[in-house]
């Protein structure tokens, strides 16, 4: 039932279907969320910027670290808790990215195993000579494990880019 009522909602979102029932999903006329129901706070406010974040996500790994992906070509990690103020450099493959516009290190995925196998994958746009997107392997360091193996990258796919625009990520 969840997954029909999500493809619903997901469908009159697209088509902006227009509800019979009064203040139901798609009714032009269903009232506002509640001002100053909700409050935007920051989560890590001692943590220091990360340029251009595409992604944040989390290995299932029980360490609690958070990842950010920047569309540079820079993975960094930090502890998950409102108090950091550092991070580490887990990836940085900012040579082999190209990443202006809608182009550059767009993804990040772990492997389930990950915290047995420590393999992670990534998509980004490298220009070879002409655009292409690359879908990577790679394995964190054997001697630290909030620090990838740069070198330990495997190509398992690329693909064409005829134009620089409408990259995906994830």
């Amino acid at each position: 039932m969840k997954i029909k009522l999500i493809l619903f909602a997901t469908i009159c979102i697209a088509i902006g279907c227009k509800s019979n029932n009064p203040g139901q999903p798609g009714d032009s006329q269903a009232p506002p969320a509640e001002l100053g129901k909700y409050a935007i706070a920051q989560a890590f406010p001692n943590l220091p910027s990360i340029n251009k974040p595409v992604e944040l996500t989390a290995p299932n790994d029980g360490t609690n670290r958070i990842f950010v992906v920047s569309q540079t070509g820079v993975i960094h990690q930090f502890a998950n808790a409102a108090t950091v103020n550092t991070k580490t450099m887990f990836l940085d493959i900012s040579t082999k990215v190209v990443s202006n516009g809608e182009m550059g290190l767009l993804g990040l995925a772990f492997a389930p195993d990950y915290k047995t196998s420590g393999y992670f994958y990534v998509n980004y746009v490298r220009k070879n000579p002409a655009l292409e997107t690359v879908i990577a392997r790679y394995k964190v360091s054997a001697s630290d494990p909030n620090v990838a193996d740069p070198n330990s990258e495997e190509i398992l796919l690329t693909y064409a880019q005829p134009f620089e625009n409408h990259k995906g990520g994830s």
